[in-house]
């Protein structure tokens, strides 16, 4: 069966920037932090849905 899941990397450090979100808002209290970890890749029904 197809499976939902989302891939994470827990050593990939990355800077928050609102300029390069996918969202409209631009609102957020982390522009700017360093951060350790992130979603790299969902898929959906068995299909990429999203890739960094």
């Amino acid at each position: 069966a197809a499976a939902d899941v989302t891939l994470i990397d827990p050593d990939l450090e990355w800077t928050v920037r609102v300029d390069k979100f996918e969202s409209a808002s631009r609102n957020s209290p982390f522009d700017g932090w360093k951060l350790k970890g992130r979603a790299v890749q969902t898929i959906v029904g068995g299909k990429t849905a999203w890739k960094l």
